[in-house]
């Protein structure tokens, strides 16, 4: 598969990401419990790549894909959890744009990684950043924090973690299997937690309203997104990945302001053109080389 495939792929997946803030907002709106939505969304997902996977071609679940799996699966339940419960709180829009502080958070967990300092993610995270915020319309007006806007950004610093994790380890791991048990371990975390903590509010939710929702968080959002996810950062290094993955912000906020939950601002074109230009320099320039294989 050609690297501009690769990036088109991504951008796609972008668009996914960033309409998901907008339908995770309508369901913990309409009272459906969050560890549940967790479980539902990521064991599904975990099943639904299961059944995809070819029984006679596919390799097995070794001990190295099981280790790594759990450990990336750990780190991405606490970068939902915290984005999710922080989404309950605040608007999808700068739920997204504090999301994307992982584009800036990155290159700083990598760079003492490699053997050289590289200037390339010192420019483009940052680039990236600002034109987030500025879509997000965060200089137009005074920028209040509220714990919703704190959890998001610990998610934020767990979606960093993820995302240097999956260079470490995707590379050398079978692709689909090792996103099963990622998605698979968030499931399990989530159902443990919702069977202690939510049992009392299974009766009230609305299941039929919010089983669209549901299904395509499960078919979209996760099982296809991580899977490709997984699959370009076995190829791409992080910081690159990351750049591409900021554009989520920016149709969170696209879909935020067209469903009603955020105003327009003046700031999107110079913000847009910001991230794009990240993007290009990001795209076009040197690949950065991997942090290695585990061994």
């Amino acid at each position: 598969m050609s690297k501009q495939l690769l990036l088109g792929i991504m951008v796609f997946f972008s668009v996914i990401f960033g309409f998901s803030f907008v339908v995770l907002k309508s369901l913990l709106s309409g009272g459906f419990p969050i560890w549940l939505l967790l479980a539902c969304r990521f064991c599904a997902g975990a099943l639904l790549l299961l059944a995809a996977r070819p029984p006679a071609a596919a390799p097995p679940f070794d001990r190295a894909t099981l280790k790594a799996g759990i450990l990336v699966g750990a780190v991405i339940f606490f970068a939902y959890a915290f984005q999710t419960f922080g989404l309950e709180l605040t608007s999808p829009a700068k739920n997204g744009l504090f999301t994307g502080l992982y584009v800036v958070i990155v290159p700083f967990i990598v760079m003492p990684l490699k053997k050289k300092a590289d200037w390339r993610p010192l420019l483009t995270a940052p680039l990236c950043f600002v034109g987030v915020a500025l879509v997000s319309g965060a200089f137009a007006a005074e920028l209040t924090l509220n714990l919703g806007d704190a959890l998001t950004v610990a998610g934020a610093l767990f979606f960093a973690l993820h995302l240097v994790l999956l260079e470490r380890f995707a590379p050398a791991l079978p692709a689909l299997n090792f996103t099963v048990v990622q998605l698979g371990t968030v499931g399990l975390l989530a159902a443990a937690l919702s069977l202690l903590t939510e049992r009392g509010s299974y009766a009230s939710a609305d299941w039929v309203a919010a089983l669209p929702g549901l299904a395509f968080l499960t078919v979209f959002a996760t099982g296809l997104a991580f899977f490709f996810q997984t699959f370009f950062q076995s190829r791409v290094a992080a910081s690159t990945t990351a750049v591409i993955l900021c554009l989520e912000s920016v149709f969170a906020v696209v879909f935020s302001v067209l469903f009603g939950y955020d105003s327009f601002t003046l700031t999107f074109t110079a913000g847009s053109a910001l991230i794009v230009a990240a993007m290009l320099l990001a795209a076009l320039g040197r690949p950065e080389p991997l942090l290695g294989a585990p061994k």
